[in-house]
């Protein structure tokens, strides 16, 4: 049973009478948090359920085929522990000295007189990929679809966890998000979760090479807030940058 929506500072959600319902609730909303405290579980590889579908006939994954298939669901089961043993052997405990952001200087890229193109990667968060013109889509975009023409239009990207944070740390670096010390969604006021120094970003590449670079808009792979300490843009490889933790808000 539910009671009308309450209002909070920062969303809206709804408050069930029921206790069992208002659990699950709560779970779910945790799930959309990262949480610090699931670090020691993940990093240990500590999973206790595993099942096998066969995705051609159950694309809903309904029907558990573990059994049916016990050789393939050993070596499939093995695989994956062994790729998560490697992802988490990179993986940070936060808090450590040595994932501590150091200060930094920023380091303008030259000014090489070549035919070398301009590179502007342009994101944007909840837009279906078939949304704007120049992907076929009915929504308006003349000013985008130019660019588009002109540049390249990027038609298949791949991110481990389908969030913000994640994918943006993927397409930073090129690498698998958790490698990266991002395990979901940030809150900076809440964890000590960033983009590790140590990887290595397109706009570092681009600062090696002559160029100069800039970010301008969302973040979101953790910026300082409060006593929480993060690599700023400037450590990422950015010359210049007017970013925003998360979005804006308007009070």
């Amino acid at each position: 049973e539910l009671v009308p929506w309450v209002e909070r500072t920062d969303y809206f959600y709804k408050v069930f009478k029921n206790k069992d319902a208002e659990r699950l609730r709560s779970k779910f909303m945790r799930l959309n948090v990262f949480q610090e405290s699931w670090i020691p579980t993940l990093k240990s590889g500590n999973y206790h359920r595993f099942q096998l579908f066969d995705l051609a006939e159950d694309p809903a994954q309904k029907v558990d085929v573990s059994d049916q298939h016990p050789e393939i669901f050993a070596r499939l089961k093995r695989q994956m522990l062994e790729i998560n043993a490697s992802v988490m052997a990179e993986a940070p405990d936060w808090g450590s000295a040595d994932e501590a952001p150091t200060p930094s200087s920023p380091n303008p890229g030259t000014s090489k007189k070549t035919n070398r193109p301009n590179v502007v990667v342009l994101l944007a968060d909840d837009l279906g990929w078939k949304d704007i013109g120049c992907y076929g889509g009915p929504v308006k975009t003349p000013t985008l679809d130019k660019l588009a023409a002109e540049g390249v239009r990027f038609t298949d990207f791949h991110a481990g966890a389908a969030v913000c944070s994640p994918s943006r740390a993927t397409l930073l670096t090129g690498r698998q998000h958790l490698r990266t010390g991002i395990y979901g969604a940030l809150q900076d006021h809440m964890h000590d979760m960033h983009l590790l120094e140590r990887e290595v970003t397109i706009a570092e590449v681009l600062q090696e090479a002559g160029y100069g670079t800039a970010h301008f808009g969302k973040w979101h792979i953790g910026m300082t807030s409060g006593k929480r300490v993060k690599p700023s843009p400037t450590q990422h490889g950015f010359d210049y940058w007017f970013g925003l933790s998360n979005g804006a808000h308007r009070n």
